[in-house]
C-alpha cells in the first residue's frame, strides 16, 4: 500500500524533497504573488512592492512598503485590484507586515520549517522590480548579517526596487526569508528577513483595521490648517512632509492654529 503525505499550504515544508528548477520554481510562485501598491492622500502612488499569500486571505510584505497611513491596494495575478481591509500585523523595526484582504481566492507559499539557511545555498527570490511583473533571480545566501539589531540574510544576486516584499525560495519551493533591502554600494547585493521573523509576527499579530491605518500620524484639523500642499505626517513629534508643495519655489507651508 503506498501512503501520500500532504502538506497543508501554511504547514512549514522541512525541505527534504527534491531540488527544482528556476523555471518549475517561477512557474509554481506565480499564482501566489501580488503587486502591493500604497497611496499618500493626494492619490498618488507613494509605495510599489510585490506581496505573496501565505494564508487564506493574508498576504507577507515588507513594512515600507505599506508605510504608515496610506491607503493599500493588492494587484492581483489578473490585474484585479483588491482592497486592503486590516493590517493583520506589522513591525517597522523587523520591516515587515501582514496584510489580510477578503475574499482572497489563491494559492499559499509554503513557508520552510528549517530556520537554518546555511551560507552557499542556493535561493532565488521573486517578485516585480521595476515593475516588471513575476521576475526572478537566482543566487546564492552570502552571509547573515546584523542590520540595525535585526537578523538578516546577506543575498548575492541583483535586488531592485520593487523587489521588496517579495519571497526568497529554497530549491524545494519554500519560502525561507522576505525581500526588504538591497545594498546602496553593490549592484549584486540585497537582504531580506528570515522567514522565522514572519511566523513569529503571524503567530503574535497586532491588527489594525484599514479605517485607523489610514489616520495613522494625520494632522489635527483643529490645531494645523496646511496651505500649500503636500501630505503630512506627525510622527515622536516631528513633523514629515513629502509629495509636490504649491507654495513659491514648491514650497510646503502648514499653520499651526493658536
Amino acid at each position: 500500500m503506498f501512503l501520500a503525505r500532504i502538506s497543508r499550504a501554511d504547514e512549514p515544508v522541512t525541505g527534504t524533497e527534491q531540488p527544482l528548477s528556476a523555471e518549475v520554481l517561477a512557474e509554481r510562485a506565480r499564482q501566489s504573488l501580488v503587486v502591493v501598491r500604497a497611496t499618500d492622500r493626494t492619490g498618488s502612488d507613494s509605495g510599489l512592492g510585490t506581496g505573496f499569500v501565505i494564508e487564506g486571505g493574508l498576504i507577507a510584505t515588507a513594512h515600507h512598503v505599506i508605510g504608515d497611513g496610506r491607503e493599500i491596494r493588492v494587484e492581483l495575478p489578473g490585474g484585479r485590484l483588491v482592497p486592503v481591509v486590516e493590517v493583520y500585523a506589522s513591525s517597522s523595526q523587523q520591516d515587515l507586515a501582514i496584510l489580510k484582504v477578503a475574499d482572497l481566492q489563491l494559492p499559499a507559499l509554503p513557508l520552510a520549517a528549517d530556520d537554518k539557511t546555511p551560507q552557499g545555498r542556493e535561493v532565488v527570490a521573486l517578485g516585480h522590480p521595476e515593475g516588471f511583473r513575476n521576475s526572478i533571480v537566482s543566487g546564492v545566501i552570502s552571509g547573515h548579517q546584523d542590520i540595525e539589531g535585526v537578523e538578516m540574510l546577506q543575498l548575492a544576486m541583483s535586488i531592485e526596487r520593487g523587489n521588496s516584499g517579495g519571497p526568497v525560495l529554497d530549491r524545494q519551493g519554500a519560502v525561507v526569508g522576505i525581500v526588504t533591502r538591497k545594498s546602496a554600494l553593490q549592484d549584486k547585493l540585497g537582504f531580506a528577513v528570515p522567514v522565522r521573523l514572519l511566523r513569529e509576527l503571524k503567530a503574535d499579530p497586532n491588527p489594525v483595521l484599514m479605517s485607523r491605518w489610514s489616520t495613522i500620524g494625520a494632522l489635527d484639523p483643529s490645531q494645523w490648517a496646511v496651505l500649500s500642499g503636500g501630505n503630512w505626517r506627525q510622527r515622536a513629534g516631528r513633523m514629515q512632509v513629502s509629495g509636490e508643495g504649491s507654495g513659491f519655489g514648491g514650497a510646503f507651508v502648514v499653520y499651526q492654529s493658536r
